[in-house]
């Protein structure tokens, strides 16, 4: 029965070590590959907000072309009717066109530079995550080196156990004895 114990536990060990071996790799490989995600999440992040930024541009000029239509529309309208433009009520009303308007180009572009910040923000964010997911596998890697080692060790304890019950010349009954 002894002869059949110690390559039993030979043989689980080395199983236990390799299982403790792959998930080491799984935890660092998995570490590393959620990095990758985070990092592309944290691109695709900065990207958006890159384009926020762009579009609300695009939407301030276009925003400040039709204030400037308004105005010489209005400019227009008051000169065929024979109104002196730069004074009075029609130059009042040009003058709340421009301040509106103004306001409206100044609102767009501010949209613009806070979606911005957030998608940098949020991009910090997936970084951080990357780096936690890195700091986990690599974790995760050590604890499952360690259980391995340990294996080794209990089972190297367990056959020097054996060998002083077998000096004895007593054998264990069971695996627990051992």
């Amino acid at each position: 029965m002894g002869a059949i114990l110690t390559p039993l536990l030979i043989a689980s060990t080395g199983l236990s070590v390799y299982g403790s071996a792959q998930n080491a790799m799984a935890s660092e490989v998995g570490g590393q590959t959620n990095a990758i995600n985070a990092e592309w999440n944290a691109a695709m992040a900065e990207y958006e907000g890159d384009y926020l930024k762009k579009k609300s541009d695009v939407e301030a000029r276009m925003a400040q072309k039709e204030v400037n239509r308004m105005v010489g529309q209005g400019r227009a309208a008051a000169g065929a009717t024979g109104f002196d433009i730069g004074s009075g009520s029609i130059q009042d009303a040009i003058d709340d066109i421009v301040k509106s308007g103004s306001m409206d180009v100044a609102l767009i572009r501010q949209r613009g530079d806070i979606g911005k910040w957030q998608k940098q923000k949020e991009a910090t964010a997936y970084r951080l995550g990357g780096e936690q997911a890195i700091q986990a596998g690599n974790a995760g890697r050590d604890i499952y080196g360690m259980q391995a080692v340990s294996t080794v060790l209990n089972t190297a304890g367990n056959l020097y156990g054996r060998r002083k019950i077998k000096s004895r010349g007593a054998y264990p009954t069971t695996l627990l004895e051992a």
